[in-house]
Protein backbone atom coordinates (compact mmCIF):
# COMPACT_ATOMS: atom_id res chain seq x y z
CA UNK A 1 0.00 0.00 0.00
CA UNK A 2 1.24 3.49 -0.89
CA UNK A 3 0.95 6.00 1.96
CA UNK A 4 1.87 9.56 0.99
CA UNK A 5 0.87 13.18 1.76
CA UNK A 6 -1.20 15.21 -0.74
CA UNK A 7 -2.82 18.66 -0.70
CA UNK A 8 -6.21 19.84 -1.92
CA UNK A 9 -6.20 23.24 -3.60
CA UNK A 10 -8.79 25.79 -2.42
CA UNK A 11 -9.23 28.86 -4.62
CA UNK A 12 -10.43 31.13 -1.81
CA UNK A 13 -7.38 30.44 0.40
CA UNK A 14 -3.60 30.91 0.17
CA UNK A 15 -3.07 27.63 2.01
CA UNK A 16 -4.19 24.10 1.18
CA UNK A 17 -5.15 21.37 3.68
CA UNK A 18 -2.82 18.36 3.87
CA UNK A 19 -4.15 14.80 3.68
CA UNK A 20 -2.56 11.37 3.88
CA UNK A 21 -3.61 9.35 0.84
CA UNK A 22 -3.86 5.56 1.03
CA UNK A 23 -3.68 3.77 -2.32
CA UNK A 24 -3.63 0.09 -3.22
CA UNK A 25 -4.65 -2.29 -5.98
CA UNK A 26 -6.64 -5.48 -5.37
CA UNK A 27 -7.81 -7.92 -8.04
CA UNK A 28 -7.06 -5.38 -10.75
CA UNK A 29 -9.05 -2.53 -9.11
CA UNK A 30 -7.60 0.65 -7.61
CA UNK A 31 -8.73 1.70 -4.13
CA UNK A 32 -7.92 4.87 -2.22
CA UNK A 33 -8.92 6.86 0.88
CA UNK A 34 -7.68 10.04 2.52
CA UNK A 35 -7.11 11.05 6.14
CA UNK A 36 -6.90 14.70 7.20
CA UNK A 37 -3.62 15.77 8.82
CA UNK A 38 -5.21 18.86 10.37
CA UNK A 39 -2.48 21.12 8.98
CA UNK A 40 -2.19 23.48 6.02
CA UNK A 41 0.64 24.49 3.69
CA UNK A 42 1.15 26.95 0.86
CA UNK A 43 1.09 24.99 -2.45
CA UNK A 44 4.44 26.49 -3.53
CA UNK A 45 6.09 24.72 -0.57
CA UNK A 46 4.62 21.31 -1.46
CA UNK A 47 6.11 19.18 -4.24
CA UNK A 48 5.70 15.45 -4.99
CA UNK A 49 4.58 14.53 -1.49
CA UNK A 50 7.35 16.52 0.21
CA UNK A 51 7.06 19.72 2.23
CA UNK A 52 9.81 22.31 1.85
CA UNK A 53 11.82 23.10 4.96
CA UNK A 54 11.14 26.79 4.22
CA UNK A 55 7.45 26.46 5.06
CA UNK A 56 6.11 27.81 8.34
CA UNK A 57 5.84 25.16 11.10
CA UNK A 58 7.80 22.70 8.96
CA UNK A 59 8.89 20.54 11.93
CA UNK A 60 5.39 20.48 13.49
CA UNK A 61 3.77 19.43 10.21
CA UNK A 62 6.36 16.71 9.61
CA UNK A 63 5.91 15.33 13.13
CA UNK A 64 2.14 15.05 12.64
CA UNK A 65 2.56 13.35 9.24
CA UNK A 66 5.14 10.90 10.64
CA UNK A 67 2.92 10.14 13.65
CA UNK A 68 -0.11 9.34 11.45
CA UNK A 69 2.01 7.32 9.00
CA UNK A 70 3.49 5.23 11.84
CA UNK A 71 -0.01 4.53 13.20
CA UNK A 72 -1.24 3.50 9.73
CA UNK A 73 1.65 1.07 9.24
CA UNK A 74 0.89 -0.53 12.61
CA UNK A 75 -2.74 -0.93 11.54
CA UNK A 76 -1.61 -2.56 8.27
CA UNK A 77 0.46 -5.05 10.28
CA UNK A 78 -2.52 -5.78 12.58
CA UNK A 79 -4.88 -6.41 9.66
CA UNK A 80 -2.41 -8.77 7.98
CA UNK A 81 -2.04 -10.73 11.23
CA UNK A 82 -5.83 -10.98 11.43
CA UNK A 83 -5.90 -12.35 7.87
CA UNK A 84 -7.92 -9.39 6.55
CA UNK A 85 -7.38 -7.61 3.25
CA UNK A 86 -6.04 -4.14 4.19
CA UNK A 87 -8.14 -2.06 1.80
CA UNK A 88 -7.64 1.72 2.24
CA UNK A 89 -11.21 2.21 3.50
CA UNK A 90 -10.73 -0.45 6.21
CA UNK A 91 -7.38 1.04 7.27
CA UNK A 92 -8.99 4.50 7.52
CA UNK A 93 -11.92 3.13 9.54
CA UNK A 94 -9.58 1.32 11.96
CA UNK A 95 -7.48 4.50 12.33
CA UNK A 96 -10.51 6.69 13.12
CA UNK A 97 -11.74 4.14 15.67
CA UNK A 98 -8.35 4.19 17.40
CA UNK A 99 -8.36 8.00 17.57
CA UNK A 100 -11.87 7.99 19.07
CA UNK A 101 -10.84 5.35 21.61
CA UNK A 102 -7.77 7.33 22.67
CA UNK A 103 -9.82 10.48 23.23
CA UNK A 104 -12.42 8.55 25.21
CA UNK A 105 -10.06 6.43 27.33
CA UNK A 106 -7.19 8.77 28.05
CA UNK A 107 -7.37 11.18 31.00
CA UNK A 108 -5.35 14.40 30.91
CA UNK A 109 -2.19 13.07 32.56
CA UNK A 110 0.17 15.68 33.98
CA UNK A 111 2.83 13.30 35.26
CA UNK A 112 5.81 12.98 32.90
CA UNK A 113 6.46 9.35 33.81
CA UNK A 114 2.83 8.20 33.55
CA UNK A 115 2.63 9.78 30.10
CA UNK A 116 5.96 8.19 29.15
CA UNK A 117 4.67 4.75 30.18
CA UNK A 118 1.49 5.28 28.17
CA UNK A 119 3.50 6.38 25.11
CA UNK A 120 5.69 3.28 25.40
CA UNK A 121 2.56 1.12 25.25
CA UNK A 122 1.71 2.62 21.85
CA UNK A 123 5.11 1.51 20.53
CA UNK A 124 4.64 -2.19 21.19
CA UNK A 125 5.28 -4.45 18.23
CA UNK A 126 7.90 -2.19 16.64
CA UNK A 127 11.42 -3.34 15.80
CA UNK A 128 13.74 -4.70 18.49
CA UNK A 129 16.29 -1.95 17.80
CA UNK A 130 13.72 0.84 18.25
CA UNK A 131 12.37 -0.78 21.42
CA UNK A 132 15.92 -1.00 22.80
CA UNK A 133 16.41 2.74 22.16
CA UNK A 134 13.21 3.56 24.09
CA UNK A 135 14.29 1.41 27.04
CA UNK A 136 17.72 3.09 27.05
CA UNK A 137 16.12 6.56 26.94
CA UNK A 138 13.94 5.76 29.97
CA UNK A 139 16.89 4.35 31.92
CA UNK A 140 19.15 7.32 31.12
CA UNK A 141 16.46 9.82 32.16
CA UNK A 142 16.04 8.01 35.50
CA UNK A 143 19.82 7.92 35.99
CA UNK A 144 19.90 11.67 35.31
CA UNK A 145 17.21 12.28 37.93
CA UNK A 146 19.21 10.41 40.57
CA UNK A 147 22.58 11.96 39.65
CA UNK A 148 21.45 15.59 39.48
CA UNK A 149 18.65 15.28 42.03
CA UNK A 150 16.42 17.07 39.53
CA UNK A 151 12.99 15.49 38.95
CA UNK A 152 12.11 15.08 35.28
CA UNK A 153 8.86 16.90 34.56
CA UNK A 154 7.00 18.40 31.63
CA UNK A 155 7.72 21.86 33.02
CA UNK A 156 11.48 21.19 33.11
CA UNK A 157 11.64 19.75 29.57
CA UNK A 158 9.28 22.23 27.87
CA UNK A 159 9.80 25.60 29.59
CA UNK A 160 13.56 25.22 30.22
CA UNK A 161 14.40 23.24 27.11
CA UNK A 162 17.89 24.62 26.50
CA UNK A 163 18.87 24.19 30.16
CA UNK A 164 17.47 20.66 30.25
CA UNK A 165 19.24 19.61 27.03
CA UNK A 166 22.53 21.14 28.17
CA UNK A 167 22.45 19.38 31.56
CA UNK A 168 21.17 16.07 30.17
CA UNK A 169 23.76 16.02 27.37
CA UNK A 170 26.63 16.84 29.72
CA UNK A 171 25.51 13.97 31.95
CA UNK A 172 25.43 11.57 28.98
CA UNK A 173 28.85 12.76 27.76
CA UNK A 174 30.61 12.78 31.12
CA UNK A 175 28.94 9.97 33.08
CA UNK A 176 27.76 7.57 30.38
CA UNK A 177 30.48 8.31 27.78
CA UNK A 178 27.91 8.39 24.98
CA UNK A 179 28.75 9.79 21.55
CA UNK A 180 26.93 12.54 19.66
CA UNK A 181 25.34 10.08 17.26
CA UNK A 182 23.68 8.03 20.00
CA UNK A 183 22.65 11.11 21.99
CA UNK A 184 20.94 12.45 18.85
CA UNK A 185 19.02 9.18 18.60
CA UNK A 186 17.85 9.49 22.23
CA UNK A 187 16.86 13.15 21.76
CA UNK A 188 14.87 12.25 18.62
CA UNK A 189 12.93 9.63 20.60
CA UNK A 190 12.36 12.08 23.46
CA UNK A 191 11.09 14.64 20.94
CA UNK A 192 8.69 12.03 19.56
CA UNK A 193 7.34 11.41 23.07
CA UNK A 194 6.84 15.14 23.74
CA UNK A 195 5.05 15.49 20.39
CA UNK A 196 2.72 12.67 21.46
CA UNK A 197 2.15 14.43 24.80
CA UNK A 198 1.25 17.64 22.97
CA UNK A 199 -1.20 15.79 20.71
CA UNK A 200 -2.83 14.23 23.79
CA UNK A 201 -3.16 17.62 25.49
CA UNK A 202 -0.68 16.94 28.31
CA UNK A 203 1.51 19.91 27.37
CA UNK A 204 0.81 23.16 25.54
CA UNK A 205 4.29 23.74 24.16
CA UNK A 206 6.45 21.44 22.06
CA UNK A 207 10.19 21.86 22.62
CA UNK A 208 12.77 21.37 19.90
CA UNK A 209 16.14 19.85 20.63
CA UNK A 210 19.25 20.97 18.79
CA UNK A 211 21.05 17.92 17.44
CA UNK A 212 24.80 17.56 17.85
CA UNK A 213 27.31 17.46 15.02
CA UNK A 214 28.43 14.02 13.87
CA UNK A 215 31.42 13.17 11.66
CA UNK A 216 30.77 11.63 8.26
CA UNK A 217 32.27 8.35 7.19
CA UNK A 218 34.93 8.82 4.51
CA UNK A 219 33.97 5.44 3.04
CA UNK A 220 30.30 4.62 3.38
CA UNK A 221 29.30 0.99 4.00
CA UNK A 222 28.79 -0.65 0.61
CA UNK A 223 29.82 -3.74 -1.34
CA UNK A 224 32.68 -3.38 -3.80
CA UNK A 225 32.41 -5.12 -7.16
CA UNK A 226 34.30 -8.21 -5.99
CA UNK A 227 32.13 -8.36 -2.85
CA UNK A 228 28.95 -8.16 -4.93
CA UNK A 229 30.17 -11.17 -6.94
CA UNK A 230 31.09 -12.98 -3.72
CA UNK A 231 27.57 -12.45 -2.34
CA UNK A 232 26.00 -13.55 -5.63
CA UNK A 233 27.98 -16.80 -5.62
CA UNK A 234 27.20 -17.56 -1.94
CA UNK A 235 24.37 -20.11 -2.03
CA UNK A 236 24.83 -21.39 1.52
CA UNK A 237 21.34 -20.36 2.67
CA UNK A 238 19.39 -20.91 -0.57
CA UNK A 239 16.44 -23.29 -0.56
CA UNK A 240 16.68 -26.86 -1.77
CA UNK A 241 15.04 -29.72 0.09
CA UNK A 242 18.42 -31.16 1.04
CA UNK A 243 19.91 -27.81 2.10
CA UNK A 244 16.81 -26.95 4.15
CA UNK A 245 17.21 -30.15 6.15
CA UNK A 246 20.80 -29.17 6.98
CA UNK A 247 19.70 -25.68 8.04
CA UNK A 248 16.95 -27.05 10.30
CA UNK A 249 19.48 -29.29 12.06
CA UNK A 250 21.70 -26.29 12.85
CA UNK A 251 20.45 -24.55 16.01
CA UNK A 252 22.35 -21.38 15.15
CA UNK A 253 20.49 -20.93 11.85
CA UNK A 254 17.23 -22.56 12.85
CA UNK A 255 16.23 -19.61 15.05
CA UNK A 256 16.61 -17.09 12.22
CA UNK A 257 15.65 -18.85 8.97
CA UNK A 258 12.11 -19.47 7.75
CA UNK A 259 10.60 -20.48 4.41
CA UNK A 260 8.72 -17.96 2.27
CA UNK A 261 6.20 -19.04 -0.37
CA UNK A 262 4.90 -16.84 -3.20
CA UNK A 263 2.07 -17.94 -5.50
CA UNK A 264 2.74 -18.31 -9.24
CA UNK A 265 -0.34 -16.93 -11.02
CA UNK A 266 0.84 -16.76 -14.64
CA UNK A 267 -1.87 -18.71 -16.47
CA UNK A 268 0.28 -19.21 -19.56
CA UNK A 269 3.10 -20.72 -17.53
CA UNK A 270 3.66 -24.42 -16.93
CA UNK A 271 4.24 -23.46 -13.28
CA UNK A 272 0.72 -21.98 -12.90
CA UNK A 273 -0.75 -22.87 -9.53
CA UNK A 274 2.65 -23.61 -8.01
CA UNK A 275 4.69 -21.60 -5.53
CA UNK A 276 8.12 -20.01 -5.42
CA UNK A 277 9.81 -21.29 -2.25
CA UNK A 278 12.86 -19.51 -0.82
CA UNK A 279 14.41 -18.88 2.59
CA UNK A 280 14.17 -15.43 4.14
CA UNK A 281 17.99 -15.10 4.03
CA UNK A 282 17.92 -16.03 0.34
CA UNK A 283 15.33 -13.29 -0.24
CA UNK A 284 17.45 -10.76 1.69
CA UNK A 285 20.53 -11.72 -0.34
CA UNK A 286 18.81 -11.29 -3.69
CA UNK A 287 17.02 -8.06 -2.75
CA UNK A 288 20.34 -6.51 -1.71
CA UNK A 289 21.99 -7.72 -4.92
CA UNK A 290 19.05 -6.23 -6.84
CA UNK A 291 19.62 -2.82 -5.18
CA UNK A 292 23.35 -3.12 -5.98
CA UNK A 293 22.50 -3.87 -9.62
CA UNK A 294 19.74 -1.37 -10.49
CA UNK A 295 20.48 1.35 -7.89
CA UNK A 296 16.96 1.52 -6.47
CA UNK A 297 16.03 2.53 -2.94
CA UNK A 298 14.72 -0.16 -0.61
CA UNK A 299 11.35 1.64 -0.61
CA UNK A 300 11.03 0.85 -4.33
CA UNK A 301 11.61 -2.90 -3.91
CA UNK A 302 8.10 -3.65 -2.62
CA UNK A 303 6.56 -2.02 -5.73
CA UNK A 304 8.47 -3.78 -8.52
CA UNK A 305 6.18 -5.85 -10.74
CA UNK A 306 6.98 -8.31 -13.51
CA UNK A 307 5.57 -5.79 -16.00
CA UNK A 308 8.30 -3.26 -15.07
CA UNK A 309 10.75 -5.24 -17.21
CA UNK A 310 11.20 -4.26 -20.85
CA UNK A 311 10.94 -7.39 -22.97
CA UNK A 312 12.58 -5.70 -25.97
CA UNK A 313 15.26 -8.12 -27.27
CA UNK A 314 17.70 -5.34 -28.10
CA UNK A 315 17.27 -3.12 -25.03
CA UNK A 316 16.66 -4.96 -21.77
CA UNK A 317 16.05 -2.65 -18.81
CA UNK A 318 13.92 -2.15 -15.69
CA UNK A 319 11.62 0.87 -15.60
CA UNK A 320 9.79 1.98 -12.46
CA UNK A 321 8.35 4.99 -10.59
CA UNK A 322 10.60 6.02 -7.69
CA UNK A 323 8.52 6.16 -4.51
CA UNK A 324 10.50 9.04 -3.00
CA UNK A 325 10.48 11.40 -5.99
CA UNK A 326 7.49 10.07 -7.97
CA UNK A 327 9.72 10.19 -11.08
CA UNK A 328 10.11 7.47 -13.69
CA UNK A 329 13.52 5.82 -13.78
CA UNK A 330 15.05 3.14 -16.01
CA UNK A 331 18.28 1.16 -15.69
CA UNK A 332 19.73 -1.42 -18.12
CA UNK A 333 19.75 -5.03 -16.96
CA UNK A 334 23.14 -6.60 -16.18
CA UNK A 335 24.05 -10.26 -15.58
CA UNK A 336 23.09 -10.23 -11.88
CA UNK A 337 19.84 -8.24 -12.15
CA UNK A 338 18.87 -10.36 -15.17
CA UNK A 339 19.41 -13.57 -13.19
CA UNK A 340 17.37 -12.23 -10.25
CA UNK A 341 14.54 -11.10 -12.53
CA UNK A 342 14.33 -14.52 -14.20
CA UNK A 343 14.36 -16.29 -10.82
CA UNK A 344 11.57 -14.20 -9.29
CA UNK A 345 9.39 -13.60 -12.38
CA UNK A 346 9.24 -17.18 -13.69
CA UNK A 347 5.65 -18.45 -13.55
CA UNK A 348 4.11 -15.12 -12.49
CA UNK A 349 1.60 -12.94 -14.29
CA UNK A 350 2.65 -9.45 -15.36
CA UNK A 351 0.74 -7.67 -12.56
CA UNK A 352 2.34 -9.75 -9.79
CA UNK A 353 4.89 -8.27 -7.42
CA UNK A 354 8.42 -9.34 -8.28
CA UNK A 355 9.52 -9.90 -4.66
CA UNK A 356 7.64 -11.26 -1.62
CA UNK A 357 6.97 -8.50 0.99
CA UNK A 358 9.67 -7.84 3.60
CA UNK A 359 9.85 -5.01 6.16
CA UNK A 360 12.90 -2.76 6.25
CA UNK A 361 13.51 -3.63 9.93
CA UNK A 362 13.68 -7.37 9.22
CA UNK A 363 15.71 -6.77 6.08
CA UNK A 364 18.38 -4.75 7.92
CA UNK A 365 18.55 -7.24 10.78
CA UNK A 366 18.95 -10.30 8.53
CA UNK A 367 21.27 -8.58 6.03
CA UNK A 368 23.77 -8.03 8.85
CA UNK A 369 23.44 -11.68 9.93
CA UNK A 370 23.84 -13.03 6.39
CA UNK A 371 26.97 -10.98 5.71
CA UNK A 372 28.44 -11.93 9.08
CA UNK A 373 27.94 -15.64 8.35
CA UNK A 374 29.47 -15.22 4.89
CA UNK A 375 32.55 -13.48 6.36
CA UNK A 376 32.17 -9.96 4.97
CA UNK A 377 34.72 -8.70 7.47
CA UNK A 378 36.37 -5.78 5.68
CA UNK A 379 37.15 -3.08 8.25
CA UNK A 380 35.65 0.40 7.96
CA UNK A 381 36.81 3.21 10.23
CA UNK A 382 33.92 4.98 11.95
CA UNK A 383 34.88 8.31 13.57
CA UNK A 384 33.03 9.27 16.77
CA UNK A 385 32.50 12.61 18.50
CA UNK A 386 31.73 13.56 22.07
CA UNK A 387 30.64 17.18 22.15
CA UNK A 388 32.93 19.09 19.78
CA UNK A 389 35.84 16.68 20.27
CA UNK A 390 36.69 13.77 17.97
CA UNK A 391 37.30 11.01 20.53
CA UNK A 392 38.42 8.13 18.34
CA UNK A 393 38.00 6.25 15.10
CA UNK A 394 36.33 3.00 15.93
CA UNK A 395 37.07 0.24 13.39
CA UNK A 396 34.02 -1.86 12.57
CA UNK A 397 33.49 -4.74 10.19
CA UNK A 398 31.42 -4.28 7.04
CA UNK A 399 28.59 -6.56 8.18
CA UNK A 400 28.07 -4.40 11.30
CA UNK A 401 27.49 -1.19 9.32
CA UNK A 402 25.69 -2.52 6.22
CA UNK A 403 22.06 -1.44 5.74
CA UNK A 404 19.23 -1.33 3.21
CA UNK A 405 20.64 1.86 1.65
CA UNK A 406 24.09 0.33 1.08
CA UNK A 407 22.86 -1.30 -2.14
CA UNK A 408 22.30 2.11 -3.72
CA UNK A 409 25.74 3.25 -2.54
CA UNK A 410 27.23 0.10 -4.12
CA UNK A 411 25.53 0.74 -7.46
CA UNK A 412 26.70 4.36 -7.70
CA UNK A 413 30.28 3.88 -6.46
CA UNK A 414 30.90 0.73 -8.53
CA UNK A 415 29.44 2.39 -11.64
CA UNK A 416 31.84 5.30 -11.17
CA UNK A 417 34.68 2.79 -10.77
CA UNK A 418 33.92 1.40 -14.25
CA UNK A 419 35.41 4.65 -15.53
CA UNK A 420 33.37 4.54 -18.73
CA UNK A 421 30.56 6.99 -17.86
CA UNK A 422 30.43 10.62 -16.82
CA UNK A 423 28.69 11.75 -13.63
CA UNK A 424 25.63 13.12 -15.47
CA UNK A 425 24.93 9.70 -16.99
CA UNK A 426 25.29 7.97 -13.63
CA UNK A 427 23.04 10.60 -12.00
CA UNK A 428 20.35 9.88 -14.60
CA UNK A 429 20.59 6.15 -13.84
CA UNK A 430 20.30 6.68 -10.08
CA UNK A 431 17.50 9.22 -10.44
CA UNK A 432 19.37 12.12 -8.81
CA UNK A 433 18.51 15.65 -9.92
CA UNK A 434 21.14 17.61 -7.96
CA UNK A 435 24.90 17.12 -7.74
CA UNK A 436 24.95 17.76 -3.98
CA UNK A 437 22.56 14.89 -3.21
CA UNK A 438 24.36 12.62 -5.68
CA UNK A 439 27.81 13.24 -4.15
CA UNK A 440 26.47 12.08 -0.79
CA UNK A 441 26.48 8.55 -2.25
CA UNK A 442 30.03 8.63 -3.56
CA UNK A 443 32.53 6.76 -1.39
CA UNK A 444 36.28 7.33 -1.50
CA UNK A 445 37.77 3.90 -2.13
CA UNK A 446 40.94 2.68 -0.48
CA UNK A 447 43.86 3.44 -2.78
CA UNK A 448 42.09 6.28 -4.61
CA UNK A 449 43.43 9.02 -2.34
CA UNK A 450 46.98 7.67 -2.72
CA UNK A 451 46.81 8.42 -6.45
CA UNK A 452 47.35 12.10 -5.65
CA UNK A 453 50.94 11.22 -4.70
CA UNK A 454 51.60 10.81 -8.44
CA UNK A 455 50.42 14.35 -9.18
CA UNK A 456 53.18 16.65 -10.52
CA UNK A 457 55.78 13.86 -10.45
CA UNK A 458 59.32 15.16 -10.89
CA UNK A 459 62.14 13.35 -12.60
CA UNK A 460 64.70 11.74 -10.31
CA UNK A 461 68.31 12.98 -10.37
CA UNK A 462 69.38 9.69 -12.01
CA UNK A 463 66.85 10.17 -14.80
CA UNK A 464 68.05 13.74 -15.35
CA UNK A 465 71.72 12.65 -15.53
CA UNK A 466 70.94 9.89 -18.00
CA UNK A 467 68.95 12.21 -20.23
CA UNK A 468 71.80 14.78 -20.21
CA UNK A 469 74.37 12.09 -21.14
CA UNK A 470 72.22 10.91 -24.09
CA UNK A 471 72.01 14.47 -25.42
CA UNK A 472 75.80 14.89 -25.17
CA UNK A 473 76.43 11.57 -27.00
CA UNK A 474 73.96 12.49 -29.75
CA UNK A 475 75.81 15.76 -30.38
CA UNK A 476 79.10 13.93 -30.92
CA UNK A 477 77.98 11.54 -33.71
CA UNK A 478 78.05 12.55 -37.41
CA UNK A 479 74.99 13.36 -39.55
CA UNK A 480 74.92 9.95 -41.32
CA UNK A 481 74.89 8.10 -38.00
CA UNK A 482 72.22 10.49 -36.68
CA UNK A 483 69.91 9.59 -39.60
CA UNK A 484 70.57 5.89 -39.07
CA UNK A 485 69.88 6.21 -35.31
CA UNK A 486 66.63 8.18 -35.85
CA UNK A 487 65.44 5.61 -38.39
CA UNK A 488 66.16 2.79 -35.95
CA UNK A 489 64.36 4.59 -33.09
CA UNK A 490 61.29 5.32 -35.21
CA UNK A 491 61.08 1.68 -36.25
CA UNK A 492 61.58 0.14 -32.84
CA UNK A 493 60.14 2.54 -30.24
CA UNK A 494 56.41 2.05 -29.57
CA UNK A 495 54.38 5.17 -30.18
Amino acid sequence: MKINPIIKLIRSSNKSPIFIRLRDKFEGKDYQSTISVGKEVEPKYFNNGSISSRTQDFHDINEVINSITTELRLILTELKREGKIPLPSLVKYRYNEKIKQKKFDTPKIKSFWLAYKEWNETKRGLSRGYTKTLITLGNRLKDFEVDREIPISFEYTTTSTQLFQSQFQNFLWDNKKLTNGYINKLLASLGSFLHYSHEMGYITKKPRFKLNGTPKLLEKPFLRSDEVLKLFNSEKFDYTEENWKKIKRNKKYNRHLILINQELLGKNSKNFGGVLTITNWELVRFIHLWCCSVGCRFGDVAHFRVSDFSFDREKKYMEWIQQKTNRRNSVPINDISGFIFRKFSRGKKLEQLLFPPLSIQKFNKHLKLVLEELNFNRTITKPRMRGSIMIDEKPQELHQLISSHSGRHSFITNTIELGTMDYKTIMSLSGHTTTSSFLGYVSVLEGQREKVSKLYQLETSDEKDEEKRLVELYKKINDTDKKFLMGWLEGNVKK
